[in-house]
């Protein structure tokens, strides 16, 4: 590999008389191109090709859609038999058929048959805004397998169930201004029962507006017939990512420190390998090594009860809000999940897991850390 990750984290937040910005959006786009070319076919399928057009990201196509993935989620990616059921959410899920949608958070990860709580996506709502209310109407006509229940806009909730649902009219500056997120419950043969979010992203055909803001290309893989990928070689959102990273690793891994929780452990452990993962330090054998037990631990049956105690967490405040002529069956799918729970519920107990977890994030952490430093990238915890 001709670039190491630290060459990655200077191009990204370095500062040098000797380059400009355009010399570091040269170099990022040279090691991101490399980088693409040599992750083809590193997912689960074998089937990721390099797309010449939309330099870093490969794609695949698969149920009348192109799928465009980063780069650094190509070692990571799913195949076609989970791909199929997060396409069916996705297609489920999303407000208007014409608005590219995003396989978002740790389900990109699912490849490594790594546990999820959650389905998680991100729509760019390319609709006009005029069509939000109306959007949103229509997911009152849910197909069977995934349900509307909550449209959250800021600090409000809206229960789909409710006869008298009363989305307000929303302008296009108002619509850009606020955090909208869309709940909904999803059954899959595959994957269970679940919930499946989305965070609506208004924007134009160039990405362009603050609400873009709210998310990161690079933890997305976005299914479309019709748009085209973001940009991932913009400097300054490749640093932000980077520093949103290690951030969020350190505050969970605090957070589990104090609180002695394994969720936090695994929320701080995920955070890191998604920095890893960009700056391609799975191409480096300590990091390779440290990566590989990091998957296994994620595996572990302590750590697949925990995610599945979060995904009952998450449906069970769901169904207080579905429909009463779907709560009974809903309340059968909890406790099938409750039943996945049993042979682990002991395990899940343990305090040396505990402290494995909490030393894993500790040590990932740390060694992040010693990236930025040898970058030359300072005061990065404040």
């Amino acid at each position: 590999m001709p670039f190491d990750p630290v060459d990655i984290i200077f191009a990204a937040l370095g500062m040098s008389d000797e380059h400009s910005n355009a010399d570091f959006d040269q170099m990022l786009m040279s090691i991101f191109s490399a980088r693409a070319l040599a992750a083809q076919r590193a997912d689960e399928d074998a089937s990721l090709v390099n797309d010449e057009e939309n330099h870093g990201y490969l794609r695949r196509y698969i149920d009348g859609y192109e799928i465009y993935v980063p780069f650094n989620l190509a070692s990571v990616f799913p195949g076609r038999e989970k791909l199929s059921s997060i396409l069916r959410a996705a297609n489920g899920i999303k407000l208007s058929e014409n608005n590219p949608i995003c396989i978002s958070g740790s389900t990109t990860f699912l490849g490594k048959n790594v546990p999820i709580s959650d389905l998680d996506f991100c729509e760019y709502f390319m609709t006009d805004e005029s069509e939000f209310s109306s959007c949103i109407y229509r997911k009152r006509s849910s197909v069977e397998d995934i349900i509307a229940v909550l449209l959250k806009i800021d600090s409000l909730s809206y229960i789909f169930r409710d006869n008298d649902l009363n989305i307000p009219a929303i302008d296009d500056d108002t619509l850009k201004s606020k955090w909208i997120k869309l709940d909904c419950w999803f059954t899959d043969q595959a994957l269970g029962s679940l919930a499946a979010t989305s965070v609506i992203i208004p924007t134009d055909r160039r990405y362009g507006g603050d609400a873009a803001k709210n998310t990161f290309v690079h933890q997305e893989a976005m299914i479309s017939n019709t748009g085209i990928p973001r940009p991932l070689f913009k400097r300054s959102e490749i640093g932000l990512y980077l520093l949103f990273l290690y951030k969020e690793s350190a505050k969970y891994y605090h957070k589990a420190s104090i609180d002695m929780n394994l969720r936090y452990a695994i929320k701080s452990l995920k955070r890191s390998i998604s920095f890893l993962l960009l700056v391609g330090a799975e191409e480096e054998s300590e990091f390779a090594n440290a990566l590989e037990e990091t998957f296994n631990f994620l595996l572990n049956p302590s750590v697949v009860c925990a995610v599945l105690r979060q995904r009952l967490d998450d449906l069970d405040a769901l169904c207080e809000a579905l429909p009463m002529d779907r709560q009974n069956s809903a309340r059968l799918e909890i406790d099938q999940v409750k039943s996945q729970l049993q042979y682990t519920t002991k395990a899940y107990e343990d305090e040396p897991l505990l402290n494995r977890a909490i030393g894993e994030a500790e040590t990932l952490m740390k060694a992040i850390k010693g990236l930025f430093d040898s970058a030359g990238i300072d005061n990065i915890d404040e």
